[in-house]
């Protein structure tokens, strides 16, 4: 989390309460504006317009690849109702600044929120921090869909346009994001309570094999995590796999890393090669070569920072002894010639 927004949940204890959606299909606050720096005021209601409410700032990285596709999103959807507008809680002149550069170029509405009032009241009931983050909102004023601009967003607005969209599959994906962050964020700490965090996802998704699976694949994969529970990511994938009527693609392959990942590496890798020799035509089998790759890749980094780990305790035991007996002799010279005379020839 950037210095920014630890702030920004900071500043919430100081501000009056707000109006913020709990989950998808709840109402959209209004947009709280001190100045437009582009384009027409916007305000969210309900209507004929379907609203994406882009939160950001200047300094995130992926700004300028949001900004890309916001105008991409706004030239093909503009035609069909939608609206496009982005609110940074900078001060007017940064963003004015900012999108004087002659490589930014937002075509549509922008609005300064310097009380982040907004940023907080889209935010906080959802529980994201990082931006960019978008909003889509619905003609009857609704939220359906918050994510990252550059991922799934033309995709559910193709759908929503389409009448397709499924707000109840998607408060279902909300929630069990929310699930898996609080999840990981026990575990990352090393909290006790992180276990059973875990433990009642699982029984809140016993039959979902893919939440099961993904939730175990997520466990599996975070080398980084000190705190890593693979116990429990094998228990998930238990379950997943006896309510799975087939060993699918990506249970098999969650399966594999989780047994690399235990250390039983060459039993991982013959079971890629297995099933890679095993499958049923040129499609499944280009679909599995991937993940031998990556596991003979790791097994391949993993041997090398061993060798450099072995290599190094080599030379410490080297120049240990090397002191020591150093030591050892001078200590042994003193003790011949005794102290103020020379040692023998």
């Amino acid at each position: 989390m950037t210095k920014r927004f630890v702030l920004l949940w900071v500043v919430l204890a100081g501000l009056a309460p707000l109006a913020s959606a709990e989950e998808l299909g709840d109402p959209a606050p209004p947009l709280v504006i001190k100045e437009w720096i582009k384009g027409n005021p916007v305000e969210i209601k309900p209507g004929t317009n379907i609203y994406v409410v882009a939160i950001w700032n200047t300094t995130s990285a992926t700004t300028r690849n949001a900004i890309a596709r916001l105008n991409e999103i706004q030239t093909k959807y503009k035609d069909k109702g939608v609206v496009v507008v982005a609110v940074s809680d900078e001060t007017p002149e940064k963003i004015r600044k900012f999108m004087a550069l002659p490589d930014v170029h937002m075509d549509y509405a922008v609005g300064a929120d310097t009380a982040r009032r907004t940023a907080i009241s889209y935010m906080l009931g959802f529980k994201v921090r990082t931006v960019p983050q978008v909003f889509v909102i619905g003609k009857d004023g609704k939220f359906l869909w918050h994510g990252d601009p550059v991922r799934g967003l033309d995709q559910v607005l193709t759908k929503v346009l389409a009448g397709t969209y499924q707000v109840a599959r998607a408060k279902d994906t909300d929630l069990y994001r929310r699930h898996l962050e609080e999840y990981l964020a026990l575990s990352k700490r090393g909290d006790p309570r992180a276990r059973l965090a875990g433990q009642s996802l699982m029984v809140d998704w016993t039959n979902d094999v893919s939440r099961l699976r993904d939730f175990a694949y997520v466990i599996t994969i975070d080398t980084g995590n000190p705190h890593r529970d693979l116990t429990l990511a094998g228990q998930a994938l238990d379950m997943a796999e006896r309510i799975s009527p087939t060993n699918t693609l990506s249970l098999f392959t969650a399966r594999a890393a989780w047994v690399f990942e235990c250390g039983r590496q060459d039993e991982a890798i013959g079971m890629m090669k297995d099933a890679i020799a095993a499958a049923k035509d040129a499609k499944e089998k280009a679909a599995l070569e991937p993940y031998l790759r990556a596991l003979e890749k790791r097994q391949a980094k993993l041997a090398a920072a061993a060798q450099a780990h072995s290599a190094t305790n080599i030379v410490t035991i080297t120049n240990v002894v090397t002191v020591t007996n150093t030591v050892t002799l001078t200590n042994a010279a003193k003790a011949e010639t005794g102290p103020g005379t020379a040692p023998r020839p």
